[in-house]
This record gives C-alpha cells, sequence and structure tokens, in this order.
C-alpha cells in the first residue's frame, strides 16, 4: 500500500461495487477525496485494523461510497470541524427519531439504527480502533464497525450537514454474529488462544468476553436457584416471613398489623422481595415457604451477579465484565447470602441495578434511552422498597446528572444556565421524573410508607439511623455490644471477608488512578464513591453493624468492580511476558475463595480472607455462622442418625422458630428455645446449637462443643459451626428444679457432686455462686463464680454474682475487676454501670459512685436501682432537696420498697416538707416493718417543730431501741432543746464515736464547743 498523506482527517472509503474507481482530479485545493483509502466488500478486520495502523492522521472519515457522493467529503469534514466533542463519533441521518419529551428513545432493546444506517463516521482514530470491521458480523462495513462501537460504549453525536445520501438497500441484525456465531468460532477454533495477548485480537476476544459473560449469566440464573435448596433457613427469616404474612393482610383484609411491629420494627422496612417470595408460595400452595424464599432470593443474587458484569463491561470492556462476574460469584459472603438473606441482598443487587442505570441513563446524552430510565426506576424501587437506606439514591443521581452536565458543557460554561437552559431542564427532569416513579414503586408493597407517603420513609431512614439496641459480638478476639464497635469495624471487615484476589486489586487500582490520570473519570469516581461514601456515612452516624459485614453487602460489588478494573489492565496493558504472570496469578487467587466454597457448601458465606489466616486464623476472634445456615445441615444429620421416630422427645436449641420448621412433620418432637448458656437448666433430650453468641474464648480453646454427650458437628475447614448432642445426666436439671422449690441445701448438695464429674460445665458453677449467695455464704459464691470463670471467662451472669459476693466480703478490687469485665463486652450496660456506682458507693467514694449512677441512668433511665442509690449518695451528702427527686422516680415506677420509702421520708423530713412527710410515714406505720428507722424519722421531724413535749414521750416509747449513732444523735439535739448542754456534748461525742463519719453529730459538736469556748 502506497505512504499514506499525512493529513488532518483520512478518508477510508468503502464500496461494494468490484469495478469502482477513485476518480483523479486535478486541483489546487486540498480535497478529502484527493485523498482516500479504499476497502472493497470481503474486507476482513485485520485489513481493517491494518489501515487504521497506518494512517497518520488523528481523524477517521469513514464513508460507504455507493452511497455518498465524492464531492460532499469535504462539506462533511468542515461541519466536523466545528464540533466540540472529540471523544465522540459522529454520523449522519435523516432518519427522524420517535423522541419522548424530546430526547427519550422509546425504541427498547435494538441498536440504534440511525447510528448503524449512517453512509459515513467521523471520528478521533483511537475511537475506530475500537471497532470490529469483519465481513462476518456485516457485509456493510460501516454497519459493522458502528454496531461494534455502539457495544464498545463509544458515544456518538449527530452531524449536521446539507448533504444528500442514498439510503441503504437491505437492513440485517448483526446481534447473533456479534454475541454468538463469531466468538463461538473464534474460541473453538483455538485462535482466541494463539492470538490472546495480540493487540490486533482485541476486539475479537471482546466479543468473545461478552459471550462468556452471556453464557456464564445463564448458568448462574439456572444454578444459584438450584442450589439454594441446600442452604438453611437464616435467623431472621421467620419473622420476615411473618411480617410478609401481615404486609398481605394489610392488603387484602385491611388488617393494621403491617403498619407498626414495636418487638422486630419490620414495619419500617420495605420487604418488596419478601412480598413476592410470599406471594409465590401462597399461589402454589407450598409446604416449605422458605425454599420458595429462598430461590426468590438466588434469582436476585443471580441478577447481581449479571448485573455486575453488565457494570464491568461498561467500565472496562468484555474481559473487565466477566472478571467482575467471576468475582462477585467467588466472594463467599455475597453468595451465601444470595441463598437465604432476603434483606439485605435484594437491597445490594437493587443499589448495583440503580447505580448502573444512572450511568446508562446519560451514556447516549442529548438522547436518553426509555430503557436506561426503567432500569432506573427498578434499581430505586428494589433497594427503597427494601430498606430505606435506598433514599441515598436520590443524592447520587442528583450528583451524577449535576457532575455529567458539568463535564458536558465544561467547567469554564457550567453556570451559564440560561445559555444552556435546554440541557439544564432536560437533565433535571429526567432526574426528577427517575426519582419521583421510582419513590412510588418502591412503597407499592410498603404498608407503612403508604400510610405516609411523603414522609414515612424519610422517619424509617431516621429511626434506623438511631437505632442502637446491641447485639452480642466478636470483633478482633473482643466480646462486645454492636453498638460499641470500633471506628475500623466496616473497612477492616470489607478488608478481611473480601476474597484476597478482590482486596489486591481494589488496593492495585487506587493506585491506577493515582498515577494513570486516564483512568481517574466521572465513571471511576462515580464507583468509588458508591463504594466509599457508605463506609464513611455508617462511621460517621456510628451506626449499628453486627452479622458481619452483612449490612455492606451492597458496596462490596463496587469494591469487586474496581478490582476487576485492575486486572483487566494487568491483563490488557502489561507486556506481553509479564501477562501470562497476571494470568496465573489472578487464576490462583481466584482459586482459594472458590476452594473455600466448594469444600464448606453450603456454608460458603462463613469465610475470612488469607490477611487473617484464613476461617482457621479468624475462629473465635470474629463471628462465623451468625445466621444460623449451618442448624439445616445439623437437623439433617440428626434424622439420618438418631432414632428419634415413635418417641417424645425434647430438643434445646438457641433457634426455636428454625427448628420447629425443620421438624414441622415430627409431632412427636417438641422444640425447647435456651440460650447457651442456659442450656442445661432447661429440660431436653437432645441439643442442637449454633455457635451464634459462643464465647471467643471457648471457640479458640476447643471448648465449643462439650465433648461429653457430643454426637456430630457441622464443620467448616474442620471448625465446628453447628453441635448435635444428647443429654448424658439429669442431675443439673433436677438441682435447678429444687432451687426453684428453695430447697438450697439439697440443690447445692446435688450440683456440688455433679460438678465432681462434670468441672467443665461453667452454667452449673454459676448456678452454683448464685444459691450460695442466696443463703448468705458469699465465701463459697466467690470460689464457685472462680471455677466459672476459669471455662467461661465473660460469662455476665457469674461475673454479676462475683462482683457482688466481693462487695460483700468488702473485696472491693475483685468486685471492680468483675464489672469492668461485664463493661468490657457491654459499656452501655445501666445495670454494670449501676454495679459500679453501688462499689464505690460502699467503699464511700461518692463522688465516682454519682458517676457511674449517671451513666446508668443515661442509658436506661428507668433503671430504680441507680435512681435510689443516687438518691442515697445526695442524702449522705446533705442533698435532701436533690434526693428527692430520684426517690420520687422509684415511687411512681412502683418499685419502691421500705428502705427507699424510708429514704424518702427522711428527705421530707430534713427540708421541712411535713405534709408529704405524714403521707409516707401513715403508709410506712400501716405496711412498714422497720419501726425504729420509722420512729427516728418522727423524733426528727418532731424536734425540727420543736414539739418537745411529743418528742419527750416518743423517746419513752423507744427506750428498747438500739443506740446507734443516729438515735443517740437525736437524744443529743432534745437534751440541747430543753437546755442541757452537758448532756448533749456527751450524746454529740458518743454520736461520733459509734460513726466517725456522721457529719451532723460532728458539726453539733462543733457548735457546743465554740457556744461553750464564747461563755468563757
Amino acid at each position: 500500500m502506497e505512504e499514506v498523506v499525512n493529513k488532518s482527517i483520512q478518508v477510508i472509503g468503502f464500496t461494494r461495487n468490484a469495478d469502482f474507481q477513485l476518480p483523479v482530479l486535478n486541483t489546487d485545493k486540498e480535497l478529502l477525496q484527493e485523498n482516500i483509502i479504499l476497502l472493497r466488500v470481503g474486507c476482513q478486520h485485520e485489513e481493517f485494523l491494518n489501515v487504521l495502523q497506518q494512517v497518520r492522521a488523528e481523524d477517521i472519515m469513514l464513508v460507504d461510497l455507493d452511497r455518498v457522493a465524492l464531492p460532499m467529503l469535504n462539506a462533511l469534514g468542515q461541519a466536523y470541524g466545528k464540533t466540540e466533542r472529540k471523544d465522540h463519533i459522529y454520523y449522519v441521518s435523516s432518519r427522524k427519531r420517535k423522541l419522548w419529551l424530546g430526547f427519550v428513545d422509546t425504541v427498547l432493546w435494538r441498536s440504534d439504527r440511525s447510528i448503524t444506517d449512517s453512509p459515513v463516521l467521523i471520528g478521533n482514530k483511537s475511537l475506530f480502533m475500537k471497532a470490529y470491521a469483519g465481513n462476518d458480523l456485516d457485509g456493510n462495513l460501516l454497519r459493522a464497525v458502528s454496531y461494534s462501537l455502539q457495544k464498545a460504549f463509544v458515544k456518538f453525536g449527530t452531524l449536521e450537514v446539507s448533504v444528500t445520501w442514498k439510503d441503504l438497500e437491505n437492513v440485517s441484525n448483526p446481534a447473533m454474529n456479534y454475541f454468538w456465531k463469531i466468538p463461538f468460532r473464534f474460541l473453538t477454533t483455538g485462535r482466541f488462544f494463539t492470538t490472546l495477548f495480540d493487540v490486533s485480537g482485541r476486539s475479537l476476544r471482546d466479543m468473545t468476553y461478552r459471550m462468556l459473560m452471556l453464557l456464564f449469566g445463564l448458568f448462574v440464573f439456572f444454578y444459584m436457584p438450584y442450589i439454594s435448596k441446600d442452604y438453611g433457613i437464616s435467623g431472621d427469616e421467620f419473622v420476615d416471613h411473618r411480617h410478609s404474612g401481615y404486609v398481605l393482610d394489610f392488603f387484602t383484609k385491611g388488617d393494621k398489623a403491617a403498619l407498626n411491629q414495636p418487638q422486630t420494627a419490620l414495619h419500617l422496612y420495605g420487604n418488596s422481595m419478601q412480598v413476592v417470595a410470599a406471594v409465590v408460595a401462597n399461589m402454589i400452595g407450598a409446604d416449605d415457604v422458605y425454599a420458595v424464599r429462598h430461590v426468590v432470593c438466588a434469582l436476585v443474587g443471580a441478577l447481581g451477579i449479571i448485573m455486575i458484569g453488565l457494570l464491568g463491561m461498561r467500565f472496562g470492556g468484555g474481559l473487565c465484565g466477566l472478571i467482575s462476574m467471576l468475582l462477585l460469584f467467588f466472594s463467599p459472603r455475597f453468595f451465601g447470602h444470595s441463598m437465604n438473606n432476603l434483606k439485605d441482598i435484594p437491597f445490594a443487587v437493587g443499589y448495583l441495578v440503580a447505580i448502573f442505570y444512572f450511568v446508562r441513563m446519560f451514556d447516549r446524552y442529548p438522547v436518553v434511552k426509555l430503557r436506561h430510565m426503567i432500569g432506573a426506576m427498578l434499581g430505586i424501587a428494589l433497594a427503597l422498597g427494601t430498606r430505606s437506606g435506598g433514599l441515598l439514591l436520590f443524592p447520587y443521581l442528583l450528583m451524577y446528572g449535576g457532575l455529567f452536565y458539568i463535564l458536558w458543557v465544561g467547567f469554564k460554561e457550567f453556570y451559564k444556565f440560561m445559555k444552556y437552559r435546554k440541557d439544564v431542564e432536560n437533565v433535571l427532569f429526567l432526574i426528577i421524573l427517575v426519582l419521583f416513579v421510582g419513590y412510588f414503586l418502591s412503597i407499592i408493597t410498603w404498608p407503612f410508607a403508604l400510610a405516609r407517603p411523603f414522609t414515612n420513609v424519610v422517619v424509617s431512614l431516621k429511626e434506623f439511623t438511631n437505632y442502637n439496641i446491641g447485639l452480642r459480638t466478636i470483633f478482633e478476639g473482643e466480646q462486645m455490644m454492636s453498638n460499641m464497635l470500633p471506628v475500623h469495624y466496616a473497612p477492616k471487615y470489607l478488608m478481611i471477608g473480601s476474597p484476597l484476589v478482590v482486596v489486591i486489586g481494589f488496593i492495585g487500582y487506587l493506585f491506577f488512578m493515582a498515577f494513570r490520570k486516564k483512568e481517574f473519570s466521572l465513571l471511576s469516581f462515580f464507583i468509588l464513591f458508591s463504594l466509599v461514601f457508605p463506609v464513611f456515612w455508617v462511621i460517621y452516624q456510628k451506626s449499628n453493624l453486627y452479622g458481619g459485614i452483612r449490612h455492606l453487602l451492597f458496596v462490596m460489588p463496587f469494591m469487586v468492580l474496581l478490582a476487576a478494573r485492575f486486572w483487566t489492565l494487568m491483563l490488557s496493558v502489561s507486556p506481553k511476558y509479564l501477562k501470562g504472570v497476571m494470568v496465573v496469578v489472578l487464576v490462583g487467587l481466584l482459586f482459594l475463595p472458590a476452594r473455600h466454597m466448594a469444600v464448606n457448601h453450603p456454608n460458603d458465606y462463613v469465610y475470612f480472607n488469607e490477611l487473617v489466616g484464613g476461617l482457621r486464623g479468624a475462629y473465635g476472634d470474629y463471628e462465623t455462622d451468625y445466621y444460623y445456615n449451618s442448624l439445616k445441615k445439623g437437623v439433617d444429620w440428626f434424622k439420618e442418625n438418631v432414632d428419634y421416630k415413635g418417641r417424645p422427645l425434647r430438643i434445646v436449641t438457641n433457634h426455636s422458630a428454625n427448628l420447629q420448621h425443620y421438624f414441622r412433620k415430627d409431632t412427636n418432637i417438641t422444640i425447647v428455645y435456651s440460650r447457651y448458656y442456659d442450656k442445661f437448666s432447661k429440660e431436653w433430650n437432645y441439643m442442637i446449637f449454633d455457635n451464634v453468641y459462643i464465647n471467643s474464648f471457648q471457640l479458640k480453646n476447643g471448648l465449643f462443643p462439650v465433648k461429653e454427650g457430643f454426637l456430630y458437628s457441622v464443620d467448616a475447614d474442620g471448625l465446628p459451626m453447628c453441635v448435635v448432642g444428647e443429654r448424658t445426666s439429669r442431675d443439673d436439671y433436677e438441682a435447678i428444679k429444687l432451687e426453684e422449690q428453695k430447697k438450697y441445701p439439697e440443690a447445692i448438695a446435688k450440683l456440688e457432686n455433679y460438678l465432681k464429674d462434670h468441672p467443665w460445665n461453667e452454667e452449673m458453677w454459676m448456678r452454683l455462686s448464685r444459691m450460695y449467695y442466696t443463703i448468705g455464704k458469699p465465701e463459697e459464691a466467690l470460689r464457685c463464680t472462680g471455677e466459672s470463670l476459669k471455662w467461661q471467662p465473660q460469662l455476665m451472669d457469674a461475673l454479676n454474682i462475683r462482683a457482688l459476693s466481693a462487695l460483700d466480703l468488702k473485696k472491693f478490687t475483685t468486685a471492680h475487676q468483675a464489672v469492668d469485665a461485664m463493661l468490657a463486652q457491654n459499656d452501655v450496660a445501666s445495670s454494670s454501670y449501676y454495679l459500679k456506682g453501688l462499689i464505690y458507693y460502699t467503699e464511700g467514694k461518692d463522688k465516682e459512685a454519682l458517676d457511674n449512677v449517671n451513666k446508668a441512668l443515661r442509658y436506661n433511665g428507668g433503671n430504680v436501682q441507680a435512681l435510689a442509690l443516687g438518691g442515697d449518695i445526695l442524702r449522705r451528702n446533705g442533698s435532701y432537696s436533690k434526693a428527692i427527686e430520684p426517690y420520687e422516680k422509684v415511687v411512681r415506677a412502683k418499685r419502691a420498697d421500705e428502705r427507699v420509702l424510708l429514704s424518702l421520708a427522711e428527705c421530707y423530713c430534713r427540708v421541712n416538707n411535713y405534709k408529704l412527710l405524714e403521707q409516707i410515714t401513715s403508709l410506712l406505720r400501716e405496711q412498714g416493718r422497720d419501726k425504729e428507722a420509722l420512729q427516728k424519722i418522727e423524733l426528727r421531724a418532731l424536734i425540727q417543730q420543736k414539739r418537745m413535749e411529743d418528742a419527750e414521750k416518743l423517746l419513752k416509747q423507744m427506750n428498747g431501741v438500739k443506740e446507734d449513732s443516729e438515735f443517740v444523735l437525736l437524744r443529743a439535739l432534745c437534751e440541747l432543746a430543753a437546755g442541757r448542754r452537758a448532756t448533749a456534748t456527751e450524746m454529740a461525742q458518743k454520736a461520733i464515736e459509734l460513726d466517725p463519719k456522721n457529719r451532723e453529730a460532728i458539726e453539733l459538736q462543733r457548735f457546743l464547743s465554740k457556744e461553750m469556748e464564747i461563755r468563757k
């Protein structure tokens, strides 16, 4: 081929006419038609690519010479020269689009005919390099190029020019060739592998990756629902399905139960897909409604894998799309939750769908595809119709639309709204329409939102933002409540709960974005923002997270996307020798989570990557089977291996609703609920427990499950998730029954004997300590708590009894250590702060005691013990008027015992409120037992009122009262009132001797001493 003339635009002409000859022009002007490279019918892609590579011009004009006259080329070139967007390929069209509202293309599925039928394409050479021009795609070169460029997400613009051309004679649809015939042949003939790293095969490889995406999408669409039958009922499914029934009753019967569920707060959820599952189950009359729920959930999860492939393809081509699908499919946490989590998976998929279509809506601007609008609306509906957190998508779309507008008109021009009024109106109208329709679609199955459509969704979001009910969890080896997690909980869980191939790819792509300028685009920023902002927001809001990372499952696909883009770049821009290495590394890293899923099926989601040593390294340091998935496999083993038919049996478990469903056809089985550390106090024959809420120390030291009575465990990587056991002794249960009958000696003897053979039973050591404490033997109680805590160092009940026993024995250091261990697990426990305050109060450290009482009341304002203790502290320090308020709160709560009433009566007396004092003393005279304490208060009141005759009479009635410091002081006051100062001085001194801390006696003695000095 002759050397190509270097001009700003190189014309490449295509003709189906074998006899076509370029005319010889003799003119002084530089005309485009003087410099045409001719390609004829039957042109192969390689020939087209070779021509492009030899062209030196920056821009290419690809023209159908059979349809466009040569003299028209200059006019086309001049019109292109006036365009502003060099990232577009321009085309001409005489076809009138059917645009709704002036900018919405209502053609749903096929490619844009205005582009594929154009006789000319003009644009930058680099854009044409992305095309596939082989005649096996389409006999018309331009149609093949334009179709493949549309699939490569190249942007197109209309060229406004006054030229004419012939219409296309035949119309074809190259879709089948593009998606199947060409890539299938390319793969099966081996050319895919022989040209794996060649630049010339890039477009063919991209088609092949897209075909593999299609095949893999079909696979997951059928495989995931099929495999969902192996998965157990999740921890939330019972209440979720019950609420779905309430929702259906709301629409069919007008029942209002779905509007308010104070126990579960499920009225604040949208539950869209759960309602769909309930409707399907009702329609087919399903015996196992949870199996239907799991199929629906798996279909939604499969949709998520397909959607991430589409977004990955938009982000980085077919290879990026395929890698994205593989990475998400082999993300064990996402895959596992896709089987039975109809809360988090629909939200995650809705979030992903919405983000994808937000991007796609603006890809063809100023024309917007109706299907992209519908997709965005459905994505919003799915996300917001599952959780009110879907409201995040509203500012997301505003942000993306605003940034797109700025880039569209230019940073220096964007504020000139009147100049670009049409663009502003179109973008704003598009955003408002999508958000409005998406919002109302999201609430059509949400009774609470329908009750007040414009406010209740926001109410739901506020409620969840402030949701502060803590659940016990393990993080970094520490037992704590979910509302006291450190700020790095979410980012760390993402890093250790995602496959290593994703983590490496994610971090690697951040470096690409920082150092490779072209990687920082609106799309890459939006994907990164969709990942980072929710994590930042939950940290900023101190949101209550639990169940591993399940509440942030919706950001994991975006981490996968960035990782997929990294691996795509490594496989495409690396030197050829390094590409092979990268393939091996990628496959090797992908094998790690794939092996975990294969070995530990169906407990896939119990996954940690190699950064923490895998599951073995994380076991006991982090939550594993927090969703009770393994119970199903434990029940399956029980049914196959235990002779349970024909006799009544009781099975104890920590999730009774799930086991009741698994044994729903076995009428001889009674399911008993128990916390794991209360199980031996219940009556049962067999136990089936999941490892939820098991102490970290026991998990790491092989104390779960207990060896005695052990039958079987459901393991993941050899570590127990669920245990099946049989009861071998009833002595423990019988001892507890004796305790309930208050037969403490018999119960203690039985337990002491039992524990000789079962020293590992931390629960029974705790029960024994409680019995000893109840009968007034704190030393023995302290001993037993030590034995209990040896096996379970964080058993709250044992720590509580230990603190109380140590307090009774004045072992304040031991008492403080016990309470500190309780607070380390739950630093918002009002009862623990009360106990801490009680210890300080007993030590005489009133300031520290009051600080802890205030903390107790901060977390539970109705803690009557803390209120009473607060009153005691204030009363002891002479703040009687302030002490009245907490005492009165206890009385109003109807929790006041005689001690509180006596304390309140004293405060009324001290502040001279004799009317209220009389009400309290009248009640105490009738019902009270501590007559001496009451008489002291009445005596003080008489002295204060200077009713000395009545006081003297009352003193005579109190002759038998034990002379404690307070009583002696009151006698001193009577002596002083009678003018017998010497006797009063003696009695004041005696009161101080009885109680050196009696402030009132000390003050009286000082007063009398000063008076004597003055007289002298």
